[in-house]
């Protein structure tokens, strides 16, 4: 998601909104101050890319562990959510899978990112994360 301010700021010329084309995409109003527009899927890949490269730079890729939530990363993204978007969930996941070092485990887990599941399966992973340094 991209938080985008007060919604005037569409109709003020906002370079943010302008540039983005925020009025153009999926929306949700939290409140008056506040506003999730959702990433386009190429926005997605770009955070992707980044992250990857964060990831592939730690020295220890044993350590590392990536859980990918396959039911929305946010609570607004999940299905029936106002900024559900699967295309662009998926375009990140294709995209940070692809570019991972083969070192780094990563991990889908069939839930959201707020889920009890969700939850278990990081505890899980870091758990075996400390395993594997010995603490």
């Amino acid at each position: 998601m991209i938080s985008c301010g007060p919604v005037e700021r569409k109709d003020r010329d906002d370079p943010l909104w302008s540039s983005r084309k925020l009025a153009e995409r999926k929306l949700y109003l939290q409140d008056h101050a506040r506003v999730q527009a959702r990433m386009s899927s190429a926005e997605a890949t770009q955070i992707a890319v980044a992250a990857a490269e964060r990831l592939n730079g730690y020295s220890n890729k044993a350590r590392v562990k990536v859980l990918i939530p396959l039911r929305g990363f946010s609570s607004l993204s999940v299905e029936g959510g106002p900024l559900h978007d699967p295309a662009s969930d998926k375009a990140f996941t294709a995209a940070l899978k692809e570019r991972i070092d083969p070192a780094i485990e990563v991990r889908e887990v069939d839930s959201d990112i707020n889920s009890p599941a969700f939850a278990r399966a990081v505890a899980d992973a870091l758990a075996e994360a400390f395993a594997a340094c010995g603490k």
